[in-house]
């Protein structure tokens, strides 16, 4: 799985904040980019590589982003649900919030 129609995909797994890498076909979003840079900060490690849709079942986490909506949990997938909240997402979205001026989530 590589985007959403309208947005790039992340998956927190582990220690790692995964993302397709651009060469899979996703845009070099805005918003994917200012997550990218932010993961750190959310005690992350940013790994762009493909994410099997198994995968995405198992992770911590998973979120999209765009610039309109910022930083969105993903919590269905084909009508299957994935991972709950995690901290670390709930930190990037806050982080990547303040970083645009806007009112963290």
């Amino acid at each position: 799985m590589a985007s959403t129609a309208m947005a790039n995909l992340f998956a927190v797994i582990g220690g790692e904040l995964v993302t397709p890498p651009v060469s899979e076909g996703v845009l070099p979003g805005i918003m994917r980019g200012a997550v990218l840079e932010e993961a750190p900060r959310a005690g992350l490690r940013a790994v762009e590589r493909a994410i099997g849709t198994n995968e995405l079942f198992a992770a911590d986490a998973v979120f999209a982003t765009n610039s309109v909506r910022l930083v969105m949990p993903v919590t269905a997938v084909d009508g299957r649900e994935t991972a709950g909240k995690d901290d670390r997402a709930e930190r990037i979205a806050a982080l990547v919030a303040r970083s645009c001026g806007a009112t963290a989530p």
